[in-house]
């Protein structure tokens, strides 16, 4: 869906991974900030439920309540789907696709000179798509500015 903002504003894509609940530290470090670009972005917030897979394999059967959850708290501070596009990553198919080229296409050495990836054991086929995953966010979604590894 198109909304009218997204040819005059510029735009940003930011999310969480949806591993928990989110506490005050989400509230005073990311949430109060998105709230507020809404009226300057066209905003993209996702659930990165595909970044889990990464780390947290032991929790799965408590991912879909905890996007439940986190929606309803974006919701809470003021994140408005109507000046916002709220998404779980897993329902872009895209971001599998692109994340899977990327991963044909980009060889080992040129991971390992990004800060994010230097340990030994980051170089394995689950970081390198987090990475290939995060790439093709602003592949896709064209937001402004310049990402940050996170």
């Amino acid at each position: 869906q198109a909304r009218e903002c997204a040819m005059t504003k510029p735009r940003v894509v930011s999310g969480m991974r949806p591993t928990g609940r989110l506490h005050l530290g989400h509230l005073a470090g990311a949430l109060r900030n998105w709230a507020a670009l809404q009226d300057r972005y066209d905003c993209f917030f996702l659930l990165a439920d595909y970044h889990i897979l990464t780390t947290r394999l032991e929790n799965l059967e408590e991912i879909e309540q905890n996007v439940r959850d986190i929606v309803l708290d974006y919701l809470s501070v003021g994140i408005d789907p109507q000046r916002s596009t709220i998404f779980l990553q897993s329902a872009v198919p895209q971001i599998a696709e692109l994340t899977l080229i990327f991963t044909m296409l980009v060889t080992v050495p040129r991971p390992k000179l990004r800060k994010c990836f230097n340990s030994a054991s980051a170089l394995g086929l689950p970081m390198r798509s987090q990475m290939f995953r995060r790439a093709s966010g602003p592949t896709r979604y064209m937001p402004a500015g310049k990402p940050i590894c996170l």
